[in-house]
């Protein structure tokens, strides 16, 4: 029971990282492949730190909390994966993660938006 927390919680600090390492080395590959030079490895991270210093604008406040879900939800199934639960419970908690991420979609009015609401939905399905 110990290991599994402790798996968990490496999960939390770990992914972040991992995920962000991989998409640099993925764009650095792509650009070796295209005779490129490519940015640095950790662009990823710059682009995130860039992110968080614009301004933020929201439609409507239901953006921010179906987000906000589909944070929590993401965070959940992987907590849920790496402690050994029930696969069935990941199953549905990364799907309630994307059910969120396409209702905050349909919330915007915007048609590009919907569009990706709707092949959400296909992906989904």
């Amino acid at each position: 029971m110990g290991m599994n927390i402790l798996y968990a919680l490496l999960y939390l600090f770990l992914a972040p990282v991992g995920g962000g390492l991989l998409a640099g080395l993925d764009r650095k590959l792509a650009a070796r492949m295209q005779r490129r030079v490519g940015p640095p490895v950790v662009q990823p991270f710059y682009d995130v730190l860039k992110l968080f210093e614009k301004e933020r604008i929201a439609v409507n406040e239901a953006q921010g909390f179906y987000l906000a879900g589909f944070l929590f939800f993401m965070i959940l199934s992987g907590i849920f994966f790496f402690a050994q639960g029930d696969i069935l419970l990941v199953i549905f908690t990364l799907t309630m993660a994307g059910i969120c991420l396409v209702v905050a979609s349909f919330s915007s009015s915007s048609p590009c938006s919907q569009m990706g609401a709707e092949r959400e939905l296909l992906q989904i399905m």
